[in-house]
């Protein structure tokens, strides 16, 4: 085996070393194209010889599928592409993106005996049946690409800034189904776990897309839902008292009273905030039939709320553990107000992505008076747009009720 191992470096060695080797280093390509950890192996070991001119071989190793079955090709490729970034800085965005990529993908296997009447939208072009996303062997690939990335980012801490433009551009589009950003979501809190440095950054994006579906799925007052995504009421709100001076005020006093009514949502958070997301949220959008061959669900598609819903349980369960477990909770506890300030504060119509923050300051004592100081910072700064001040305002009579 030593000795098969050393002819392949040798063989690689040549083909690369010697540029009229046209015909053995064409040969080598499709040797590569065809897979197997042993020459992942040899490749590694030669990563230095590789040059941005080999234009073909670099297709070939970063063409690996990493959904196959096989841990350790896996683990030869892993070691391939971190030698490659630690030798050549060029290769790092397209190695990284790679590696994205394959976290939000979705992954066959061939069908096994007495599935041939299994639905057609959970097959492949080619006969294939869908993984579920929650089974093993997805697992396994995705604990692949993370050792993976966090070896390249142990090597070079550099590489979380070209990282970070990669995760939002791989985000899922809001029309893709509930499952694709469930599953996203989960990679990207794992990804704060061994990159540090972009987890505000991360924890900011998914606020921001927290934003885009609460506000586009609309709410009846009674529990239902429609597909109309215009004026949103807000959800329960608490009736003010009847005033014959307030008849005839104009569009602008009722805009005015918008943050109450946001504030009358959230004021019963407490302990019960992840109760009143489930009955909060309700099922709003269709999604696209691929989308739907992923799920593996019948009839209509996924609903923006649904998406909603499930990204919000995953961030309630993430604070749950970080803030219980006390490693790192007060930065992840200020990045949560930074995107609070950046996104929620802006925006108008929000019923559920505001119950974050108030599902942490139920943790902690400390977290509440750090909140209300962040509100009255806010309510006292001139530069603070009005609408602002006024969201702030509300929100701080919801803490205090």
């Amino acid at each position: 085996r030593s000795g098969s191992w050393q002819a392949r470096v040798q063989h690689i060695e040549r083909c690369l070393g010697n540029t009229g080797a046209f015909s053995e280093y064409s040969r080598l390509v499709d040797e590569i194209k065809k897979g197997g950890s042993q020459w992942f192996v040899a490749l590694a070991k030669t990563a230095s010889m590789i040059r941005p001119s080999h234009n073909s071989l670099i297709k070939a190793i970063l063409g690996f599928d990493w959904s196959i079955d096989d841990n350790q090709a896996r683990k030869a490729c892993s070691d391939l592409f971190v030698n490659l970034v630690s030798v050549h800085p060029h290769f790092l965005v397209h190695v990284l993106g790679v590696l994205v990529r394959f976290l939000n993908i979705k992954v066959y296997r061939p069908p096994k005996e007495g599935e041939d009447d299994v639905d057609e939208e959970l097959r492949g072009k080619f006969g294939d049946i869908v993984v579920d996303v929650d089974s093993a062997e997805v697992a396994e690939m995705h604990q692949a690409l993370h050792t993976t990335l966090k070896n390249i980012l142990k090597l070079r801490p550099s590489a979380g800034t070209t990282l970070l433009p990669i995760l939002i551009s791989k985000f899922p589009h809001h029309t893709q189904s509930c499952v694709r950003h469930r599953l996203y979501v989960k990679n990207l809190l794992r990804i704060t776990e061994y990159a540090p440095q972009l987890r505000e950054k991360i924890l900011h994006l998914l606020v921001e897309r927290l934003v885009a579906l609460d506000v586009s799925a609309e709410f009846d007052p009674g529990g239902g839902s429609t597909s109309s995504t215009e004026g949103i009421p807000a959800v329960a709100p608490t009736p003010e008292p009847s005033d014959p001076s307030k008849k005839g005020e104009t569009q602008e006093s009722e805009m005015n009273e918008e943050p109450a009514e946001k504030c009358a949502a959230s004021e019963k958070t407490g302990g019960k905030a992840k109760e009143m997301v489930a009955e909060a949220v309700q099922e709003e959008a269709k999604s696209s039939n691929d989308d739907r061959k992923l799920e593996g669900r019948e009839g209509e598609g996924d609903k923006a709320a649904e998406k909603l819903n499930a990204v919000m349980e995953l961030l309630i369960q993430y604070l749950s553990l970080v803030l219980d477990r006390g490693r790192h909770a007060n930065q992840v506890f200020s990045a949560m107000l930074s995107a609070f300030g950046r996104s929620v504060l802006k925006t108008t119509g929000t019923r559920c992505v505001q119950y974050l923050v108030f599902y942490a300051c139920g943790k902690q004592s400390e977290y509440s008076e750090m909140f209300l100081r962040f509100l009255v910072a806010r309510i006292a700064s001139r530069t603070t747009p009005v609408g602002e001040r006024r969201a702030a305002a509300a929100y701080v009579g919801g803490v205090f009720v």
